[in-house]
């Protein structure tokens, strides 16, 4: 129920933010670069900021223990398969592609070196479009075998326009690039926020009677009026849907958040002293 919620706001935060915050095409990456034509002839560069100078190998295998190595193979050796798929957390949606990619492709994960990139279906918060972009191992493996003779192991396979290019990882392990730790991270503040602003109203009227006072102060601050309504009205105002079970969250679910909740001591900071039974009554009430 949670990783649903935080998939609703990734592919939300993802719809808003730059294209290139959340996708692997990004600016040329520094380092060795390898060209792969069309007779499995290997051209070696040193790449700084965009610009190319020639290498021999001997030399990139010098460089390549503290640079990464990019190896990138002629056009038609990659493959683009655009895809649809139910909107899962990230390593659901990794998980299910692994298995799908033998399905809808001639080749299992194991023989390509493969990157997906996912963009919300327009109009379908539930379903998920995905682009996989993949080059068959076999199709590199002469390139990959000279590259060994010569000491060189490539981290990338880099496809795509030179100003944009896609890095297929040649290990299997996680893109960690430090875009998509923001897309996510930013997901993760407005999922917590959003929680914040459904359950703020049933928690002004449960303290009201610790704190009427200060609540009466506080509602002159938005021009008189009941404190938990202002807020329930700015919440519409902004778009925020107004109860929990708009985010997916189920009757089922709340003696567990209404555990969690008490077992955190910060309710202990609360003006109004709760018990469990409390706190599951007013997640009922958010409900």
């Amino acid at each position: 129920m949670l990783a649903n919620f935080f998939s609703w706001w990734l592919a939300r935060v993802t719809e808003l933010l730059p294209r290139s915050w959340s996708s692997t095409n990004v600016a040329p990456r520094d380092g060795i670069v390898i060209d792969v034509d069309g007779s499995n002839n290997l051209a070696a560069y040193s790449r700084r900021r965009g610009q190319l100078q020639p290498l021999t190998l001997g030399a990139a295998a010098r460089l390549a223990a503290k640079r990464p190595v990019i190896l990138r193979p002629r056009g038609g050796a990659v493959l683009v398969k655009h895809h649809t798929v139910p909107t899962l957390p990230r390593l659901q949606l990794d998980q299910l592609l692994r298995h799908e990619l033998a399905r809808i492709t001639p080749f299992p994960a194991s023989d390509l070196y493969w990157h997906w990139d996912r963009r919300p279906k327009r109009g379908d918060g539930s379903r998920t479009d995905v682009t996989l972009t993949m080059v068959p191992k076999m199709a590199l493996g002469t390139a990959v075998a000279a590259l060994d003779k010569a000491g060189v192991k490539a981290d990338f396979i880099e496809t795509g326009p030179a100003d944009r290019p896609c890095l297929l990882p040649t290990r299997d392990r996680a893109d960690r690039a430090s875009g998509k730790l923001v897309v996510r991270g930013l997901a993760w503040t407005c999922a917590s926020l959003a929680i914040i602003a459904v359950l703020l109203p049933v928690v002004l009227e449960f303290n009201r009677p610790a704190v009427a006072q200060r609540l009466n102060e506080l509602a002159t601050q938005f021009g008189g009026g009941d404190i938990a309504e202002q807020v329930r009205d700015l919440n519409r105002r902004v778009g925020i849907a107004p109860r929990l079970r708009d985010y997916g969250v189920t009757e089922a679910a709340l003696p567990a958040l209404a555990d969690k909740a008490i077992q955190d001591g910060c309710h202990q900071l609360n003006p109004r002293p709760c018990t469990r039974e409390d706190l599951l009554a007013l997640y009922r009430a958010a409900l």
